[in-house]
């Protein structure tokens, strides 16, 4: 039963600059374990653990997906935390040019998992790039500073083309990200 998600992969270059602000945030947020530069990524939908017999389906749906959309621009700016930036649990950087587009593809892959038979994700979907996770949250006001500072902030620019349905394998070193299907757009 491969853990698995569903990625929209970042070019080096943005991921470049993601790393540098998390390099910016490592210093005022100590107890976070931030995403590799590899491994970041816009997460489409998570999976969880999935029978190995629904990866072919799973690959299948995506490349359905995939082939009713054309590339299309994004623009990263700034970012934010969930639940709150004052008890941040997640630091992550946001999307805005492409964010529509993010939002229907995941509308579309989630209607055609769901006829699979793989439940829908009870949380409202948010596109977003997840560059750290905090082990114990509590109140930092300089993180909550400088959230607030990155608003309008342009970390970046990409052409998302394609989804890669990924195996996720957790080690004590962190995940090793593993794509299983890859899914050129193709519009």
């Amino acid at each position: 039963m491969p853990r698995s998600f569903i990625a929209l992969p970042l070019s080096k270059t943005v991921r470049q600059s993601l790393l540098e602000i998390i390099d910016e945030v490592s210093s005022i947020c100590r107890n976070a374990k931030w995403v590799e530069l590899n491994n970041l990524h816009i997460t489409l939908r998570f999976l969880g653990n999935i029978d190995v017999e629904m990866v072919g389906s799973i690959s299948e749906i995506i490349t359905n997906v995939s082939s009713q959309f054309a590339p299309f621009p994004i623009e990263i700016e700034g970012f934010g935390a969930f639940p709150h930036p004052k008890r941040a649990r997640i630091i992550w950087a946001g999307i805005t040019r492409g964010f529509e587009e993010i939002a229907e593809l995941e509308r579309k892959v989630s209607d055609e998992l769901e006829r699979a038979g793989i439940d829908r994700d009870k949380r409202d979907y948010h596109p977003h790039i997840t560059l750290g996770r905090i082990r114990y949250p509590k109140s930092n006001i300089a993180l909550t500073k400088k959230i607030e500072e990155s608003s309008g902030r342009v970390i970046g620019d990409d052409i998302i083309s394609k989804m890669i349905l990924m195996e996720s394998t957790l080690t004590g070193k962190g995940p090793i990200y593993t794509p299983i299907h890859i899914a050129e757009f193709g519009g």
